[in-house]
């Protein structure tokens, strides 16, 4: 069960009596209550059985096909256990003090794994994945400062572990770390406005690439990404709504490609100029409403090809010989279907 529709239903379903119904979602978030007879107008709806110490909510399609049930057990008003069902598989959770504790997978109700929950105080402290025979494999461990906060995060994948470390000044998070050590990882840095700084990596010490960012009026403006063994930098600029609007690649002092966007008011990308090795590609797109109806593409400024977009599935591609239509093709679910050719002008007589 996802712990957000989890929460949303600590506070909903809890506090019905008798049998209720509700619009919902695939993942069985409760939204807004509605009569029994109204369940067939909704792609997903919910039933809440509230019996006192059990609750059952169930999630249907549109068909009426259960496809989903959480069963909570609860022991003076808290919930102690709770059994949910999707298909052939299980998850059984136990709480205490509604805090989880315990996990147990199931697929065909046989055992496959489990997760164990350890706290110090009222704080997560560990995470501990087993296997189907209870052998711990994976497991998170966290760490907390003075003021409760998040200080590391380590996960071990059997014989692999990785380190996360969260430093703070003056209640921001000014800096991080994540790697597999102290000495291989990337470090994230921020300024006082809590805005990227820079991301620096690192091997065995050694400082292998990083990339810097530019802020104008408090909005990211440019960056800079260095690769030092390769001599590799891109530089970008970006525009208030975080679009890249230029982009430059070079390798030690020699531009190996540039790249140009435009943006509608809406942030949608209509032009787009890429070019490369002597080559100069260009596309311009078109919208209806947010849907993408037509794309252009052009190679040094002639015409190749026009994309019609009746669905994201369904579409047509024309392709042209000097600015000239020759040839076109049908895809539905993008298999092509079906071709039309056109003699073209000025060829074979």
């Amino acid at each position: 069960m996802r712990p957000i529709s989890f929460l949303l239903f600590l506070f909903t379903a809890f506090s019905l009596s008798g049998e209720s119904w509700f619009i919902s979602n695939s993942s069985g978030m409760l939204f807004e209550k509605i009569h029994a007879v109204r369940t067939g107008e909704y792609e997903w709806y919910a039933r809440v059985d509230d019996n006192g110490d059990q609750v059952v909510k169930t999630l249907y399609d549109r068909t009426g096909k259960e496809v989903k049930r959480w069963d909570i057990f609860k022991q003076d008003g808290k919930v102690v256990r709770e059994v949910f069902n999707e298909g052939n598989s299980r998850t059984i959770s136990e709480y205490e003090n509604q805090r989880i504790m315990k996990e147990t997978f199931l697929t065909n109700s046989k055992v496959t794994g489990g997760n164990i929950y350890l706290y110090d105080g009222n704080f997560l402290r560990e995470i501990q994945e087993s296997d189907a025979s209870g052998n711990i494999k994976n497991k998170v461990t966290l760490k907390r400062d003075v003021n409760s906060r998040i200080s590391s995060a380590d996960f071990t994948y059997g014989n692999e572990t990785f380190t996360n470390h969260y430093i703070f000044s003056k209640g921001r998070l000014i800096m991080e770390w994540h790697g597999i050590d102290s000495q291989t990882g990337t470090s994230v840095r921020y300024n006082q406005e809590g805005s990227l700084l820079n991301t620096t990596r690192w091997e065995e010490g050694r400082k292998v690439g990083e990339e810097k960012f530019e802020y104008t009026d408090n909005y990211l403006s440019g960056s800079v990404a260095l690769t030092i063994r390769t001599e590799e930098k891109i530089t970008r600029k970006y525009d208030s709504s975080g679009n890249i609007t230029y982009q430059e690649d070079m390798v030690g002092n020699e531009v190996v490609r540039k790249l140009f966007c435009f943006y509608d008011k809406d942030s949608r990308l209509i032009d787009k100029t890429e070019v490369q090795d002597n080559l100069m590609e260009r596309s311009k797109y078109k919208y209806n409403g947010d849907k993408m109806v037509q794309e252009e593409q052009f190679k040094n400024g002639k015409l190749v090809r026009v994309i019609e977009y009746a669905s994201a599935e369904n579409y047509t591609i024309d392709t042209y010989i000097d600015n000239v239509p020759v040839l076109r093709n049908y895809y539905i679910k993008h298999r092509k279907v079906k071709k039309e050719e056109w003699e073209k002008q000025g060829i074979g007589g």
